[in-house]
């Protein structure tokens, strides 16, 4: 762990780490698969679910399963290099 530009003011400071990518993609995934109560479930997303109240309910898969949860979290693949 490093700070830049420490010769000029605070406002400019800039902190930066290093850290191995592999290394720190396999531990999250570990605490994750770790946490209770927390499911992870790799799938293309084809459609939204909404209750009758117009609120997200879940996610339908392309494969057809449908998942409904009171909280859904979204996130992009790799075609961004995530």
């Amino acid at each position: 762990f490093r700070m830049l530009n420490r010769s000029k003011g605070p406002a400019v400071w800039g902190p930066r780490a290093q850290a191995d990518r592999k290394l720190y993609r396999l531990a999250v995934q570990d605490i994750l698969a770790q946490t209770e109560n927390l499911t992870i479930i790799e799938a293309g997303a084809d459609d939204l679910m909404f209750g009758p109240d117009g609120r997200l309910a879940g996610v339908r898969a392309v494969d057809g399963r449908e998942f409904r949860a009171p909280a859904v979290v979204i996130t992009t693949g790799t075609f961004l290099r995530g």
